[in-house]
């Protein structure tokens, strides 16, 4: 996920499935601390971490973000 609405959007809609299946977030767009934290509090009990999506964009072909990565598919 980013930090913007759309991204916001899309967490807020779907934590209790991301919850449930235990989903750990890469957060790839963040400007400060401040702003990873409110990510945070969106999804309480998930566990949301700055990374680098580059190379994963790049080797899953993905153009976009929000998107979910599971063992049977990637949805965005």
């Amino acid at each position: 996920i980013g930090d913007d609405e759309r991204s916001r959007a899309w967490l807020r809609q779907r934590q209790a499935a991301l919850r449930e299946l235990q989903a750990v977030g890469l957060v790839v767009n963040v400007e400060s601390m401040a702003a990873l934290t409110a990510l945070r509090r969106l999804a309480p009990g998930l566990t949301l971490s700055p990374a680098s999506g580059d190379d994963l964009a790049q080797r899953l072909g993905l153009r976009h973000y929000p998107v979910l990565i599971t063992a049977t598919g990637v949805e965005q």
